[in-house]
């Protein structure tokens, strides 16, 4: 795409999706990027709109036991971050 304004994101889109036959085209996930400013379904204080929200809920509570919300990521070192990532990705889950 030249630029990641919102019409060459959907020119790109529509481009790419022509090439996938209808069928597989059900579902469609957009980033958070500038190009798809203008496509947000969701809203962002309704967790249960989004997919797999209960997933992303739990790991949000399970982050606050390490980093409480809006905490400045910026005085953590990669490693304290690393074994936060590592100790819920280890964790036994149901």
């Amino acid at each position: 795409m030249p630029d990641d304004s919102t019409q060459s994101v959907l020119d790109g889109f529509s481009e790419a999706l022509s090439a996938i036959p209808t069928a597989l085209r059900k579902t469609f996930t957009y980033d958070q990027g500038r190009g798809t400013l203008n496509w947000h379904f969701t809203t962002h204080t309704a967790p249960w709109q989004r997919g797999l929200s209960r997933l992303n809920e739990n790991t949000n509570g399970l982050l606050r036991q390490y980093l409480l919300k809006g905490s400045d990521l910026s005085i953590y070192s990669q490693k304290q971050l690393d074994a936060i990532a590592w100790s819920l990705k280890t964790l036994l889950r149901k």
